[in-house]
């Protein structure tokens, strides 16, 4: 598949009249929507000169012949209903109402396609995906096998492939370079006040203190609060740590069974994100959690962690010892209803299940936008909206306080983590994989580093 084409969206009172903000653009082919009505455009004709009549023939609502004309001119100003208009070239299409042209799409990776969700009427229950996806990343390295925990710091990217337990950075000048192995398989990572780097041991469920000449020590042993591999990791700016974990063998878990049959009464175990003070003790642990995640401090201190298996970003207070307490939603990404039938012992638990099993499959899900499962996570620079890495798609995603999507972002695999770096602190990082399984994904090697500057694309 080749360039997405362009699109318009244009306003209209009634279905006898449609005003485009469209000129000097020659309309290929399309579908016209109104409401839960779907218009199959059969034929398009016209010059796309100013006033040109557009005459357009498909069938409304299965069996209803349509043949309407559409007239260049401003847009109409009544907000009756909104009309998509899809498959436009994607030449300069300026508006006759002297408003800025509308922008190009990106272009589409092989084998996925294009989504496209507009405001169309009532709020649909999806409601975080009436965005459409317009930009790509580009891979800046490859090779890896689970890359992940993404850190940008003192201009240089750093990070660790979670299959060889290697610790890497990049710089824009030197390139990549690896810094070594890391005991116990290299998981989470953050930076002390003093530029000591803190590492995660998946393995052996220690934190690693390394000095700026290499030299690693042990600064915290947090194997008593792990139900699983330790996990990302989060340090603040004054030292302090916060250590999530797997709760249980999720990827054990994971080659015998779908993602879903989790949810199956009881449910998936949970388990609790560790604090850790500047000096190594630990300060104590928070509320329960499936599967922390990636985790941000806000401008305020408060700390958002991404409950991965829980579908949802909870936001959380620090008290004064450091322990995240009064966890609350603060983006929920799956609608409530489905939320507690995903859970339900009942019958139509059992087939939400079902059906949320068959959407694992890679090919539906980079296809359809149904399931935001968060994974590591970026604070944007507005100090409010998120940047979330998406396990189970191809794509980054941006979402506000609430879990109203902003932005997706495709990327070329199932995304694991997101930082925002580079010298303007506006290039989005990302690391994919095709499978986070170290004994799939390490022999694979088809992990990368990929980016996209948020400012020129």
């Amino acid at each position: 598949m080749g360039t997405i084409p362009a699109f318009a969206t244009v306003s209209c009172p009634t279905l006898q009249q449609f005003y485009t903000r469209f000129c000097n653009s020659r309309i290929t082919g399309g579908s016209i929507w109104r409401g839960s009505d779907r218009c199959r455009v059969r034929s398009l004709r016209g010059n796309g000169r100013r006033d040109q009549r557009w005459i357009v023939r498909g069938r409304l609502g299965g069996n209803r012949r349509v043949q309407r004309f559409i007239r260049g001119g401003n847009a109409c100003t009544r907000r009756a209903n909104s009309v998509r208009l899809l498959g436009f070239s994607h030449e300069n299409c300026p508006a006759q109402d002297g408003s800025p042209p509308l922008g190009k799409l990106g272009a589409l990776l092989p084998n996925q396609r294009a989504d496209f969700f507009g405001e169309l009427g009532p709020r649909r229950l999806f409601r975080a995906y009436y965005d459409r996806m317009v930009r790509a990343t580009k891979v800046l390295l490859d090779g890896y096998g689970v890359p992940e925990s993404l850190r940008w710091h003192q201009g240089a990217l750093y990070f660790v492939d979670m299959a060889t337990g290697t610790l890497h950075r990049w710089t824009k000048s030197g390139g990549e370079e690896v810094l070594g192995e890391i005991p116990g398989r290299a998981g989470g990572l953050g930076f002390l006040p003093n530029g000591d780097m803190l590492i995660v041991s998946m393995d052996q469920h220690v934190i690693w203190r390394r000095s700026t000449d290499g030299e690693l020590t042990q600064h915290a042993d947090i194997s008593a609060y792990c139900g699983g591999h330790a996990n990302d990791m989060m340090v603040t700016p004054d030292g302090y740590a916060y250590v999530g974990n797997f709760g249980f063998d999720y990827h054990a878990f994971h080659r015998e069974n779908a993602n879903s049959h989790l949810y199956k009464p009881p449910g998936p175990p949970s388990t609790r994100v560790v604090c850790i003070a500047p000096d190594g003790t630990i300060a104590g642990t928070g509320p329960d959690m499936l599967f922390p995640n990636g985790t941000v401090q806000l401008p305020g201190g408060s700390v958002v962690v991404a409950e991965t298996l829980r579908l949802q970003l909870t936001e959380c207070d620090v008290d004064d010892g450091g322990v995240l307490v009064n966890p609350r939603p603060y983006a929920k990404l799956m609608p409530e209803f489905l939320w507690k039938q995903l859970n339900s012992g009942s019958p139509l638990g059992t087939i939400v299940r079902t059906a949320a099993g068959v959407l694992e499959n890679p090919h539906i899900a980079n296809a359809l936008p149904i399931s935001l499962a968060p994974d590591g996570i970026a604070l944007d620079s507005d100090g409010r909206s998120i940047w979330i890495a998406n396990a189970t798609r191809a794509e980054v995603v941006l979402v506000k306080p609430g879990g109203h999507v902003v932005e997706r972002i495709r990327t070329g695999n199932k995304t694991l983590d997101v930082e925002l770096g580079g010298d303007n602190g506006r290039t989005l990082f990302c690391a994919t994989t095709i499978n986070d399984d170290p004994t799939i994904g390490g022999p694979a090697r088809k992990g990368c580093i990929e980016i996209i500057d948020l400012e020129g694309a």
